[in-house]
């Protein structure tokens, strides 16, 4: 639906969705996000562990609740914490791609 309205840039928040449509998501050129939901949901954790790093984006979701708590600005470093460890790669290397990815997507 979105590539058939013409839309060119999108992000697919928080994605936790069907593997197969991450493949079209992907597939299209867009961005899913990445959300401190991974260190805890199952179906975030195999949606970002399928997507390639350089279609992640990563948020808080601030001020949803997780787990009991609102999140906040500062969670972002739980979002790339838990990326790094599912997708094997240090810290570091997580902000730099994902960071450039953002600066890719809005054009900054």
């Amino acid at each position: 639906m979105v590539k058939d309205s013409g839309i060119e840039k999108a992000v697919f928040h928080w994605y936790s969705g069907p593997l197969e449509i991450l493949e079209k998501i992907i597939g299209d050129s867009y961005y899913v996000s990445a959300t401190p939901a991974l260190a805890y949901s199952p179906p975030h954790q195999a949606a970002m562990r399928a997507a390639p790093m350089e279609r992640i984006l990563v948020e808080t979701d601030s001020p949803v609740e997780y787990q009991g708590r609102i999140s906040e600005p500062a969670d972002l470093m739980i979002t790339l914490e838990e990326l790094s460890r599912i997708k094997g790669i240090d810290v570091k290397e997580v902000r730099r791609i994902t960071t450039s990815n953002a600066k890719r997507l809005f054009g900054i």
